[in-house]
């Protein structure tokens, strides 16, 4: 057994090692394109956006465990902000960016994010995430 624990160890890093690295590469002065999965380009940090408390710019709801509309067109600069008018608690999170989310909003309450990037971006409630889903599409 003494021979097996060195083995496992190893491999165990190789596989965290091979999780943490992925890279992509693109040919010499082309633009990335942002995808339905997530998007290039961004603020500091690499997150194209940040929660707000701001005043929403484009204006969208969350009801019957459902966002209203589940496609969202925007411009950068703008706050998506959010209204619940469900019984029960949700978010806004981009699915490739977790710290652009709103807190968790309550019946009633609001909740935005500003986007610094244009792009285009898969969101989800962090509570309801397989039936919650949408995409914003930020233009410059």
């Amino acid at each position: 057994m003494s021979r097996r624990l060195p083995t496992v160890l190893g491999l165990a890093a190789l596989l965290t090692l091979a999780a943490c690295s992925s890279t992509t590469t693109s040919p010499a002065g082309a633009t990335p394109v942002p995808t339905a999965a997530g998007a290039s380009g961004g603020a500091a940090g690499g997150d194209p956006c940040a929660p707000s408390t701001a005043a929403g710019t484009v204006q969208a709801g969350m009801a019957n465990v459902a966002f209203e509309p589940s496609t969202i067109s925007g411009k950068v600069g703008d706050v998506i902000a959010w209204t619940n008018n469900d019984s029960v608690s949700h978010t806004a999170t981009l699915k490739d960016f977790a710290a652009c989310t709103t807190e968790t909003l309550a019946q009633g309450a609001s909740g935005g994010i500003t986007f610094t990037a244009a792009g285009t971006y898969a969101f989800f409630c962090k509570i309801h995430p397989s039936t919650m889903t949408g995409t914003i599409t930020i233009t410059g």
